[in-house]
């Protein structure tokens, strides 16, 4: 195993060790399956219009982690998650 991807438990299988703290830092204290079902959430009905370059980006993120780490569509699924909405409620 290289130094830079360590085991991740949760199924999602070797994981870059920069993004997984990332994700642990920006999407705390969410549940990996919670974070995995927004972020699937927000990719399908977009909260806002992004450049196609940041669209890609988004999709590559979804595809390689199941996880998307933008912070300024994360914020809001906290937020939403503390007043008690789920993924199902965005969808």
């Amino acid at each position: 195993m290289s130094e830079n991807t360590m085991p991740y438990t949760d199924g999602l299988g070797n994981y870059d060790r920069v993004q997984h703290a990332r994700e642990e830092a920006l999407w705390a204290p969410l549940s990996p399956g919670e974070r995995r079902q927004w972020s699937q959430c927000l990719v399908d009905f977009r909260p806002d219009r992004e450049t196609p370059m940041t669209n890609r980006m988004l999709d590559s993120m979804m595809g390689r982690y199941g996880v998307i780490s933008l912070e300024r569509w994360v914020e809001p699924v906290l937020a939403f998650d503390a007043a008690r909405f789920s993924a199902q409620d965005w969808r």
